[in-house]
């Protein structure tokens, strides 16, 4: 039970991250942290939720104005969707 708990949250977060970068300059507001976990999921092969933080990823990078953000997505994305795995 404790592991459904824990997916359902995980499920609501992303989503809520998916809502709050589709607002108008929400890309802006995203912290590292966010970012990181997004890419830390995204990381694992073994997870149910890879495709759509890939997915989040693409999104964060295309709407994003900041340079660092948008290499950061853009490597990382690269190398998942390559190699499965990051460098």
């Amino acid at each position: 039970m404790a592991d459904h708990r824990l997916e359902s949250e995980r499920i609501e977060a992303l989503k809520l991250v998916r809502c709050f970068i589709t607002t108008k300059e929400g890309m802006r507001h995203v912290s590292d942290g966010v970012l990181r976990a997004v890419i830390a999921i995204a990381e694992q092969s073994d997870e149910r939720l890879r495709n759509a933080c890939l997915e989040t990823l693409g999104e964060m990078g295309m709407l994003t104005r900041s340079e660092c953000i948008l290499g950061t997505v853009l490597l990382c994305a690269a190398e998942l969707l390559t190699f499965g795995r990051p460098l």
